[in-house]
């Protein structure tokens, strides 16, 4: 059950989810990494604070989810001077995000606010994927050799929390401009290796803020 991008019918849906997800991750640390002034990294990040506080006004939670993993992915987190750029609210952007998601008993402060919410909403698939897994591992699947329908009842649950937001739909008025860069954004994404690659070159470990801007003179 864990197989989620094995490919079938009923997981396919999920499948096209998760690998939406990963590419939205794989943008916004790509969108950092190919800046090379770190102050203007810091701009960016900024930016994409805001957008991330937009999606969660908005109950877009797994794009806000993605939006905050790229930020925090190793290859950015890293990057010291360009953080030490962000304003107070960029960082209280970022400190509330780390509250929400804070993965402690099963994700609590963001399935507090899910669990009263209104449609429209997006939930954050990967919660939710993990409850299918604690199910799954903790509950067998029969009992005396007999369907064990607390298990069944269970994941029916969990599934109808999350198909009630299907039922609601976004009323935006559609942008030309923006739809076409939600359906090409992934074009050309840097893989894991170049994200370390590139952050390393941007910033290399131990160097000073002073030594940076002399640095950045040089490889511009």
């Amino acid at each position: 059950s864990r197989n989620w991008t094995k490919a079938n019918a009923r997981t396919n849906t999920i499948t096209c989810v998760i690998d939406r997800f990963n590419k939205l991750v794989k943008w916004v640390i790509t969108k950092i990494l190919t800046t090379r002034n770190y102050k203007e990294r810091a701009k960016v990040i900024e930016w994409l604070c805001q957008i991330a506080t937009n999606l969660f006004q908005i109950q877009n939670y797994n794009s806000y989810a993605a939006i905050y993993t790229g930020i925090n992915h190793g290859s950015v987190h890293r990057l010291t001077h360009t953080f030490n750029e962000l304003s107070k609210q960029a960082r209280r952007h970022l400190q509330q995000a780390t509250t929400f998601f804070e993965p402690d008993c099963s994700y609590k402060n963001y399935r507090d606010v899910f669990y009263t919410l209104d449609p429209p909403c997006i939930p954050f698939l990967g919660a939710h994927l993990q409850d299918f897994v604690f199910v799954d591992e903790t509950i067998p699947g029969t009992v005396n050799n007999l369907i064990n329908f607390e298990k069944r009842t269970i994941i029916y649950n969990t599934i109808k929390n999350i198909l009630q937001y299907q039922t609601y739909g976004y009323e935006f008025f559609p942008i030309e401009q923006i739809s076409k860069f939600l359906k090409n954004f992934s074009d050309n994404l840097k893989d894991e290796n170049e994200f370390y690659k590139n952050s390393y070159l941007i910033e290399p470990k131990g160097i000073s803020a002073i030594e940076l801007i002399e640095y950045e003179k040089e490889i511009a």
